[in-house]
């Protein structure tokens, strides 16, 4: 399969995003709910794989449109809904969260996680052979 051009719309600087290890190994790996639908994919704490998550997501993330958020005290926050292969050969639609800090102009990815209803619909659709 080709690789697809990066999206006009992008996060700014998505070449410096930055993925703490622990939004991954201990937020969405050993949180119940989220790591259900991470498993799913193949991932997971038990199979050591986080980093291959972490790539997936950078190498994903040039490709899908940056949504504003929010802006606060904190910074302003940017929403990017990305797609996502996991090692057991399914894809899911994985929501992203990222961070500018005022001050900083590399994006810090404060939270992720796929909705399983959400996901249902996309596959159901993807099946269709329509695009959700």
């Amino acid at each position: 399969m080709a690789q697809e051009p990066q999206h006009p719309e992008s996060l700014r600087n998505f070449e410096r995003a930055y993925i703490p290890v622990g939004k991954i190994r201990h937020y969405a790996f050993r949180d119940p709910d989220k790591s259900r639908v991470f498993r799913a994919l193949g991932y997971s704490e038990e199979a050591g794989n986080w980093e291959a998550l972490r790539a997936a997501i950078l190498d994903a993330l040039p490709r899908h449109a940056a949504g504003f958020d929010k802006q606060d005290e904190y910074g302003i926050t940017y929403e990017v809904t990305l797609t996502v292969s996991g090692p057991l050969g399914k894809e899911a639609p994985l929501k992203t969260y990222w961070i500018y800090e005022w001050g900083e102009d590399s994006p810090r990815l404060i939270t992720l996680y796929v909705n399983a209803k959400e996901w249902r619909r996309w596959e159901q659709a993807r099946e269709g052979g329509t695009e959700a």
